[in-house]
């Protein structure tokens, strides 16, 4: 078992990105530190290891984000804005990058779904194939938006 390590970057082309994945790759990290593909056989970062050693604790995860505690009020609303109740704070988080995804998760989702792929749209992705675990980040975590 062995992990590849790519920057979010590479979701615009997904026939490069999963032409990166070698056999033996089993976790793909995706993480704004990368700019190209690098196989690695350690995770650098606390992140990093901490979400290779989820997805390794937990084989029917298909993928881990860092997440960080929601500090904000959080209001849920109908279809038509209406604000219905607050929301308990203590049972969201705000996810981040680095997002780690079985190899086999993400080459279901990138032939399910159509691009532009970012890192939310592969964690969104992945999330309808089985359980995202949510691992409390060490620092806060590099935000996952439209542009990653």
């Amino acid at each position: 078992m062995s992990l590849l390590c790519v920057g979010p970057a590479l979701l615009v082309d997904p026939p490069a990105l999963l032409a990166a994945v070698e056999p033996g790759h089993d976790i793909v990290l995706l993480d704004p530190a990368y700019d190209r593909p690098n196989a690695a056989t350690e995770a650098r970062s606390p992140a990093e290891r901490a979400l290779v050693a989820a997805l390794r604790a937990q084989p029917e995860a298909v993928a881990a984000a860092v997440a960080a505690p929601v500090t904000d009020t959080l209001k849920v609303v109908d279809r038509e804005g209406l604000v219905l109740t607050t929301a308990d704070r203590d049972a969201h988080a705000i996810a981040g990058m680095p997002v780690a995804v079985r190899t086999e998760a993400l080459r279901v989702a990138l032939a399910a779904h159509e691009p532009p792929w970012t890192a939310d749209s592969v964690l969104r992705a992945v999330a309808g194939h089985g359980a995202v675990i949510a691992v409390p980040a060490p620092v806060p975590p590099a935000p996952i938006g439209p542009d990653r």
